[in-house]
């Protein structure tokens, strides 16, 4: 399956994280670095009876992939795995397997100088270094921009782990977003200063 391994500065680093957020470090590590399968919905034809045999069923499932898993053997895997193990039922059933999203994992460089100015800057802005967590991994377009324009992305989160991200009644701090705000300006001029240095 290919999963990375965990260094020694990671596992330092999730225990760093256990003892903030009151967490086991292998729950953190379990979320963040390790693939996940997730069963989202199970729905069925007909009159919803529990005693009634429906004629149709569908489930939503998402794979979460993680660093040096291959997108398209795991996408193959399942569906492969999925088909064999229907096909052992002996079901006069059919089974029919939809990809409806794929997309790649992506994780940011920490050695990076672009990662040390914008983590730089966060710290000067708040006060405080901030945490290196592994999430938000998973937007679509992060691996595909770097991919197209050869370049690294960084990921600059602005919310609190309160802000009921994708759930009813989502917000942000006002707060944040003009600290946030301003770490942008911060990092642009690091970077520019950085850019001055190297040319004289």
């Amino acid at each position: 399956d290919h999963v990375r391994p965990q260094t020694e500065e990671e596992k330092e680093l999730y225990k760093l994280l256990s003892d903030v957020t009151q967490r086991p470090a292998t729950s953190l590590s379990s979320r963040w670095s390790e693939p996940s399968l997730t069963l989202h919905t199970i729905e069925v034809s007909g009159p919803k009876n529990a005693t009634i045999i429906p004629g149709l069923v569908k489930s939503q499932v998402s794979v979460r992939i993680v660093p040096d898993q291959d997108l398209d053997t795991i996408t193959e895997a399942l569906i492969a795995y999925l088909e064999s193990s229907f096909k052992t039922l002996q079901s006069p059933n059919n089974l029919k397997v939809k990809v409806e999203h794929k997309a790649d994992w992506w994780l940011g460089n920490l050695d990076d100088h672009w990662f040390k100015s914008l983590e730089s800057a966060v710290q000067d802005v708040w006060g405080v270094a901030p945490l290196r967590i592994r999430e938000g991994g998973s937007i679509p377009s992060v691996p595909y921009l770097e991919k197209e324009f050869g370049c690294r992305a960084l990921h600059l989160p602005m919310g609190q782990s309160s802000d009921q991200a994708h759930l009813p009644n989502e917000r942000i701090s006002l707060k944040n977003l003009h600290k946030g705000k301003i770490v942008v300006e911060k990092f642009l001029l690091n970077i520019a200063e950085e850019c001055a240095t190297n040319v004289r």
